[in-house]
């Protein structure tokens, strides 16, 4: 472990970050902790899974990156319980004022922990429900969701009544926490978007002219990667001249896309698969952007993105997708679970340019307005009271 606590950030404040995976520390929350440590903050980075160049980027925004042996996905009782101790270690060696944990588990575990250590501020962001609020699937992918809730609403019970205040990424999660009683009045904050650099994510050439429709997510079921690859071998089939590109790595989830599969599509010439790969090279190689998930998301990050880069956004109507879009105005939304559905609104897209220039524009507008990072990180700062 690094050293936590350096002797000439004694007397600053103290807040301690619990993420899933250090590769969402610099992605979704460097702009958070680079706009804390200009603060003044010293803030401790914990996080599974750091590399040589995760550890630099986190230093790099001022923050010490300490590792963690946190399972992001599945229910492993035992598994849950070492991390809980070893979060519990390591805020009794920072001894933070300040605690923050985003995702399903550290928002539990580390909250948790945070209230055992006596830790004066305790927060919890929600970025969504999910796979085990999500609705759909075989007679056993129900059976299983439905324990999983049962697990997660439970743990989010004792978590979350030892926050001080838990952020929400949008409305239909607030409302189905509350419904549950999950939180006190007052309790909830809704961010509406953890937002996006609006500097960096700017389109910097015209969009091409051959519609390219471009998906970026994990490789999971639930984000609807075989209804993007059921579509897109629909509008093959009809000679449409379009690409379709996947981006994202492989995953550990018990849904995940078999490399085999990946691999096969590609060969048959259905899309393009990268792989995990810098993003912004390809969404400026693309010109529509589609995320049929039927995931419980927060509010897409990467949809964020793609608004930014003047991108029309096809997606459906879970909550969270559907907070990015208006629809005819800068997108399209369809019915999760809907092939057919997806691939009329690529369709209908490819076939009208006008429509593709127009809603890109609309997009960049309320990216702006609505996902602006400085803006979020300033409601996140000020309801820390830092």
């Amino acid at each position: 472990m690094e050293n936590a606590q350096p002797q000439v950030l004694s007397m600053a404040k103290r807040l301690v970050l619990i993420g899933n995976q250090a590769f969402s520390v610099v992605n979704f929350r460097g702009s958070l902790l680079k706009d804390l440590s200009e603060r003044g903050v010293a803030c401790f980075a914990l996080a599974p899974g750091y590399t040589d160049a995760t550890r630099t980027a986190v230093r790099e925004l001022g923050a010490t990156p300490i590792d963690l042996t946190l399972s992001r996905t599945g229910m492993d009782p035992f598994r849950d319980l070492f991390a809980y101790r070893e979060i519990s270690a390591r805020i009794a060696e920072i001894r933070p004022d300040i605690t923050l944990g985003y995702t399903p588990k550290p928002a539990i575990l580390g909250t948790l922990a945070a209230k055992k250590a006596g830790v004066p501020k305790r927060f919890a962001m929600i970025e969504g429900l999910g796979w085990a609020f999500g609705a759909g699937g075989t007679i056993m992918e129900e059976l299983r969701r439905k324990v999983a809730r049962g697990v997660s609403v439970a743990l989010y019970r004792q978590a979350l009544a030892a926050a001080d205040n838990v952020f929400f990424l949008n409305e239909a999660d607030v409302k189905d926490f509350e419904g549950l009683d999950l939180l006190r009045p007052g309790q909830a904050i809704l961010l509406g978007g953890i937002g996006v650099d609006l500097d960096y994510w700017t389109r910097q050439r015209p969009k091409p002219a051959t519609p390219a429709f471009v998906m970026m997510a994990r490789m999971i079921r639930d984000k609807g990667v075989y209804d993007f690859v059921a579509a897109a071998q629909q509008l093959r089939r009809e000679n449409m001249d379009a690409r379709f590109i996947l981006l994202g790595d492989l995953d550990l989830h018990p849904g995940a896309v078999r490399r085999s599969e990946l691999q096969g599509w590609v060969e048959d010439g259905v899309l393009e698969w990268p792989g995990h790969v810098e993003p912004k090279p390809w969404l400026e190689e693309s010109s529509i952007f589609v995320l049929p998930s039927f995931y419980r998301e927060g509010v897409p990050r990467s949809i964020q993105e793609a608004m930014a880069m003047e991108m029309p956004i096809i997606t459906s109507t879970v909550p969270g997708c559907r907070d990015t879009v208006e629809e005819g105005e800068n997108g399209l939304l369809v019915p999760p679970r809907d092939p057919a559905a997806l691939a009329a609104a690529m369709r209908k897209l490819a076939e009208r340019p006008d429509l593709i220039k127009e809603m890109g524009k609309n997009s960049r507008k309320i990216a702006k307005q609505r996902f602006d990072d400085k803006r979020s990180n300033r409601r996140v700062i000020d309801a820390l009271h830092l």
